[in-house]
């Protein structure tokens, strides 16, 4: 089973500090208490125990289940290898290695050992479960926010009444960006309202990308202020917060022979990998089920991730960002990579959702017209970190707006719900679309 790297490192280094502690233990059995039926069982425990953890030191990423399996496995292969006659031999040699070999068969010793064992692994269970659902910092987190009165918006939000006005869900005010003395962004504002799906325009190197690292709650301003779904960054718990936010980038980096039902429901954990132990509810699975088949995928749910096409991919992705319902989807160049088939169908999945959840806001990075969908109903273009122009997108995305943001006479036209561009000679550039 897979997890985060920190994971893996934190278990090893718990495991063998309990390790060193009772093995510890049982050298001030063996040697400071006098031989008997308690000594006896308590040093049969304290094998177990020893096994135990020195299975999780050696493969900690196994189930407390196959990690009780395999220490009770090898503790009585050692009770049955006792019958050889071996360890008496061994031991006459090398006293101490009768810590390991054990003095002598004792079918009674089996029963402590497995029953030692299935001990631990239920406490390992529930331990482990605990801990992935009770984080002491998301506990911090939601202490403050509830102090401050702050609590973040549940994802599933009431439904809006015919003139109610939506929800804001993103906002940035007088928002200035630098990076190593650099100036990056400078007075960038705007908001997403509920509903809304927004495209960011503009060429390499405009600041798209760190926009939506402040929208997604990975970056934080250098000036100004930034709200994410009713919490402004640097006074919300942002591990709390980024897991109510769908992020597809066609870039996710995953390594190992995922399923696209595992990799949808690394949605709910925010993870790259299934983290150590962690199991969907029945719940999670059946909303992770409905995402899959929502963008297409519901024949290829088993599929591999290597095996998959680039188009398959990029729809999956779609799946996990919307997999615990957030009410803001950010999209960064989804379409990268994919050749015009599946770009359209992925635009498709994109442009049905607008229709399947009316109140989800949207935020898309591109620097190609051809790549917006139909449902895009707002544009921000920005040139050398400044905005060009910002709003409707009908209004915000003309020739003049976008040749001014890429420096280059481009003519912009949009026909049948899509949008196009094509360089344009100089002089025959005009105010206008």
């Amino acid at each position: 089973m897979t997890s985060h790297p920190q994971i893996v490192v934190r278990r090893r280094l718990t495991a063998l500090i309990l390790l060193l502690c009772a093995i510890a233990a049982g050298l001030g059995i063996h040697y400071g208490m006098p031989p008997g039926t308690l000594s006896d069982i308590s040093g049969d425990v304290l094998y177990a125990v020893v096994a135990y953890l020195a299975v999780v030191i050696v493969a900690p990423r196994l189930r407390p289940l196959a990690v009780g399996a395999t220490a009770a496995g090898w503790c009585v292969a050692v009770e049955l290898f006792q019958l050889t006659g071996v360890p008496l031999a061994a031991g006459a040699v090398f006293p101490p290695i009768m810590l390991v070999l054990g003095t002598g068969f004792d079918p009674r010793d089996i029963a402590l050992y497995v029953g030692t064992a299935a001990v631990l692994t239920a406490v390992d269970a529930l331990a482990s479960r605990w801990l992935s659902s009770h984080s002491r910092r998301d506990r911090r987190g939601r202490r403050r926010a509830r102090r401050r009165g702050r609590g973040i918006p549940h994802p599933l939000p009431s439904r809006r009444t015919r003139g109610e006005p939506r929800m804001t869900v993103l906002s940035l005010h007088d928002v200035t960006f630098r990076r190593n003395g650099r100036l990056i962004l400078d007075d960038i504002s705007f908001e997403v309202a509920a509903g809304e799906h927004w495209a960011l325009l503009g060429p390499n190197g405009a600041g798209k990308s760190t926009i939506l690292s402040m929208c997604g709650a990975s970056a934080h301003p250098t000036s100004g202020a930034v709200e994410v779904l009713g919490s402004r960054l640097g006074r919300v718990d942002l591990q709390e917060l980024r897991r109510r936010i769908g992020h597809v980038n066609p870039r996710h980096p995953v390594r190992s022979p995922m399923t696209v039902e595992e990799v949808v429901l690394t949605g709910f954990t925010g993870t790259i990998d299934t983290p150590l132990r962690w199991e969907p509810t029945a719940a999670q699975l059946e909303a992770a089920h409905a995402r899959i088949a929502q963008v297409g995928l519901a024949e290829r749910r088993d599929a591999v991730w290597p095996t998959m096409s680039q188009g398959e991919r990029g729809r999956a992705l779609i799946a996990r960002a919307l997999a615990p319902e957030p009410r803001l989807l950010l999209l960064d160049e989804p379409t990268t990579g994919l050749d015009v088939a599946a770009r359209e169908q992925l635009l498709e999945t994109v442009d049905h959702l607008s229709v399947e959840l009316p109140e989800l806001a949207s935020v898309l990075v591109t620097h190609h017209l051809e790549e917006l969908p139909e449902s895009t109903s707002h544009a921000l273009l920005i040139g050398r970190g400044r905005i060009v122009a910002s709003g409707p997108i009908h209004e915000t995305v003309t020739t003049e707006t976008v040749s001014r943001a890429f420096e280059h006479p481009i003519g912009v036209a949009h026909h049948d719900g899509r949008w196009s561009a094509r360089a344009l000679r100089a002089a025959s550039v005009a105010p206008g679309r």
